[in-house]
């Protein structure tokens, strides 16, 4: 069960660890001032992104990617010892997620998450990946399991974002810590994302 709730964990903060943003002082190394784009803009100035992310969890490394398509497409892999554990996308209505290790997907309706009782569209996610500023904020995901999510998002000079993670999921409590190792805009990106015809799916 643990190894069922972390998977589909991962999934999830790859896609949504970026609602309810509060601002706080800017703190900008100058690698990040030449890569990243003003956050106070209303418009952006890419259409693509890419992400790479670091982490552990009970000293078991993994690696976490996301690439998104400007307000229509964000996209996650989560790889482990073993190879990719997990993979999932969000589009303007809807959630997917693989947990590769019990082969089975979920599809899920967006509305079922939520900070402060508001939905969220991609352009809040996509700041928050892309922004240079310290952040903090708490989402609930009501399906397929009930989780209360806790992060902070730190931008030290000279360094790349850190995101601490805390959550609650089935009533066992999990922290985890990724780091932004690379960034990049306007890069050809795809998103591949099949259901395997053996997984079991669950709708929400």
């Amino acid at each position: 069960m643990r190894t069922r709730t972390l998977i589909t964990l991962l999934a999830t903060i790859a896609l949504f660890c970026s609602c309810g943003v509060s601002r706080k002082q800017n703190v900008v190394s100058p690698k990040q001032d030449a890569a990243l784009k003003p956050s106070e803009q209303e418009s952006v100035g890419y259409t693509t992104f890419a992400a790479q992310y670091k982490g552990s969890f009970n000293s078991i490394p993994f690696k976490l990617q996301v690439r998104a398509s400007h307000d229509s497409i964000i996209w996650c892999s989560v790889s482990a010892l073993l190879g990719e554990v997990a993979r999932g996308k969000l589009t303007c209505d809807s959630i997917y997620a693989l947990d590769k290790i019990n082969s089975e997907a979920y599809i899920i309706a967006k509305s079922t998450l939520t900070e402060a009782g508001k939905s969220f569209d991609n352009k809040t996610i996509e700041k928050f990946l892309t922004d240079t500023l310290d952040a903090q904020m708490q989402f609930g995901l009501t399906k397929p399991l009930a989780a209360e999510v806790s992060v902070k998002k730190k931008v030290q000079s000279g360094s790349m974002p850190v995101y601490e993670l805390e959550a609650t999921i089935s009533k066992h409590k999990y922290k985890l810590k990724l780091t932004q190792t690379d960034i990049k805009f306007d890069t050809p990106q795809q998103y591949p994302f099949t259901i395997p015809a053996q997984y079991s799916i669950k709708r929400r």
